[in-house]
């Protein structure tokens, strides 16, 4: 389950397509990432100060129905073409929580559309000494076992060359990642990017941070109308993430940045796939998906009002939800996408 403790907690998840197994679940509290209409009045967002009641923002995967070995999954719609780059941090956020226990938290890479599943799942166990690490894929045993020295949380990267996927992990204080594995990949369809947690005990929660997309190579030529438009959404809600990472970090003025740059893109995107609906299999959808970043158009122009008057943590991050709510919508309305291994 994704459960909001005492802090505002705006996570990943909502904003994803959920698909959650066993006995996880998603809830209906806030959660956040994780992205032509004049916004501001002036071509400058001013940062505040500070924002009022500061707090952080994550995903929290529990099985709260009791019994050994739930099971939860969150996919997202993101399409990754080499050379990308996928980040997030997972474990444990709060020191009195239940942690993970004996359970075990993942990143997952699948072939969108691969039958059998083509995957490749970066995960971590707790131990007494940190965290073991390793790299599981289909057909595979775990590979480039690892231990990291963190008592919290580890972080998790994922990189495609264009030639070979690294696998890295790293203690949140260190400076340089550790690639644990390289696997050789020639790309031909899309990777589509998960969190999940596994075996997990009897109230056990595994905890996941910033996920972001680094940067993400172009979409191969011959793509078609819905997924030109989907990426053209999900760029321009990019921004949107980073601006939620910034806030999240403190760093007030690389917030303005970003919210500026996300006022911009998707605008821009608003005209693109109101432009381009007719051309989609669907009109209808591309008609509503066009209707879903106008309303997220409009609600970072409502962020930026909140931010640059220094209000709550929880009205600027409850805003951006709201936001990445609709650009994925959008995407999922112009090109839906379905469990892994599926559509």
């Amino acid at each position: 389950m994704i459960r909001a403790p005492g802090r505002a907690l705006l996570a990943l998840a909502a904003a994803l397509a959920p698909v959650l197994a066993g006995c996880s679940r998603q809830s209906d509290g806030p959660v956040f990432n994780g992205f032509g209409i004049s916004i501001f009045a002036s071509s400058d967002l001013v940062p505040p100060g500070s924002l009022k009641s500061p707090g952080n923002a994550y995903i929290t995967l529990e099985n709260r129905q009791g019994g050994a070995g739930a099971y939860g999954f969150v996919t997202s719609p993101f399409d990754l073409w080499a050379p990308f780059r996928w980040e997030v941090k997972g474990g444990q956020i709060e020191p009195g929580s239940p942690g993970p226990g004996t359970g075990f938290f993942c990143t997952e890479l699948d072939v969108r559309g691969s039958s059998p599943l083509e995957f490749y799942a970066l995960c971590a166990q707790k131990n007494g000494g940190g965290y073991q690490c390793w790299l599981s894929r289909a057909g595979v045993g775990n590979t480039g076992i690892t231990q990291v020295n963190a008592t919290g949380m580890v972080e998790f990267a994922v990189e495609h060359t264009g030639t070979n996927l690294l696998f890295q992990v790293k203690k949140p204080s260190d400076p340089k990642w550790t690639t644990i594995a390289t696997v050789p990949h020639t790309q031909g369809e899309a990777l589509v990017p998960s969190i999940g947690f596994a075996q997990a005990p009897a109230l056990a929660q595994a905890d996941f941070d910033n996920p972001r997309v680094v940067f993400n190579g172009p979409l191969p030529g011959g793509s078609d109308a819905e997924r030109v438009l989907a990426r053209v959404v999900m760029d321009a809600g990019m921004p949107v993430s980073e601006a939620a990472r910034d806030v999240d970090l403190g760093d007030l003025e690389e917030a303005a940045d970003h919210l500026e740059d996300a006022a911009a893109a998707l605008a821009a995107a608003a005209t693109a796939v109101d432009a381009g609906k007719g051309d989609l299999i669907d009109p209808k959808a591309g008609a509503k998906a066009a209707k879903k970043v106008k309303a997220a158009v409009k609600g970072i122009g409502k962020v930026g009002k909140s931010f640059e008057k220094g209000k709550t943590y929880k009205s600027v991050a409850l805003g951006i939800l709201k936001v990445l709510r609709d650009v994925h919508d959008a995407m999922q309305l112009l090109d839906p996408h379905g469990l892994p291994g599926g559509g």
